[in-house]
């Protein structure tokens, strides 16, 4: 996971061709429990949404994300079914 743009509030995910699509099928769901998991550890920082990029899957916040936001959006994409944690 790496931070993107002068704003840093892009988070870019880098994984595997066959994950983006598992998680673009379902990414209103994941935009939210994404959301849920950040209030859970009351973080300030709001995800907006989620698109394809060139390297894997882009998520946008509102505010810029800190270490911690970072490892509970990694851990959260890590769970997703379907989905290899190696390929995160």
């Amino acid at each position: 996971m790496t931070t993107k743009g002068l704003s840093k509030k892009q988070i870019i995910v880098l994984i595997s061709e066959v994950n983006i699509n598992n998680i673009l099928t379902l990414v209103n769901k994941h935009v939210a429990n994404t959301k849920r998991a950040l209030k859970n550890i009351k973080s300030n920082i709001l995800v907006d949404f989620i698109y394809l990029d060139k390297l894997g899957i882009t998520i946008v916040s509102i505010l810029v994300a800190l270490q911690l936001d970072l490892l509970v959006m990694e851990r959260y994409v890590k769970s997703i079914n379907n989905i290899s944690s190696d390929d995160v």
